[in-house]
């Protein structure tokens, strides 16, 4: 009997055969959860691995925000010209025994400006559950969270997009803390 040392081809091809059905099944899934989103006002799209829903067409009222997975909108700062969202579905919060959506507010009008800012204009936060300082519209209670810091340094060609994301997350403070959304019909 010969004394044999490492894979044999049989093996081999069984290796990278369960290898290849894995990643695989890993892209399928990943490719399953993840969804296009939609915004009022460019044709802007997001991915989120957490989101399991498809967008309906959005409306044509472009000086309003509509997140149609949850069936509410709000009016975009007047300072930008477009807004868009990504949304993460079903995050319990550290030390909760509830679940959030978070739905991440940016504009590509400050991204061009500056590409560190992608989700620069704050979290809108969104549960079934009646959490403190949260504010019930409809059947869900809804939260803002603006941002708590500049996306940018605010030097040389980034401080318009700090001036921008300070002005629209300011005024996006106004409307979402007294939880101005509107339930769209």
């Amino acid at each position: 009997m010969k004394n044999r040392k490492g894979f044999g081809i049989i093996e081999g091809v069984i290796i990278v055969a369960v290898v290849l059905v894995i990643t695989a099944l890993g892209w399928y899934a990943f490719k399953g959860r993840t969804t296009t989103l939609k915004t009022t006002s460019t044709p802007t799209t997001s991915a989120s691995t957490h989101v399991t829903t498809s967008s309906p067409t959005p409306s044509i009222d472009t000086s309003y925000l509509t997140i149609n997975e949850w069936g509410v909108k709000f009016k975009r700062p007047s300072s930008l010209t477009s807004m868009n969202y990504t949304i993460t579905a079903n995050v319990t919060p550290s030390g909760e025994n509830y679940t959030v959506d978070y739905a991440y507010l940016g504009s590509d009008q400050i991204q061009a400006l500056a590409d560190t800012c992608k989700s620069s204009l704050g979290i809108l936060s969104h549960t079934k559950e009646a959490v403190a300082g949260f504010t019930k519209v409809g059947d869900y209670y809804y939260h803002y969270s603006q941002p708590q810091q500049s996306c940018t340094d605010g030097v040389g060609s980034h401080a318009d997009a700090a001036k921008l994301q300070l002005d629209a997350a300011n005024e996006l403070r106004l409307q979402l803390i007294p939880a101005t959304l509107s339930l769209v019909k």
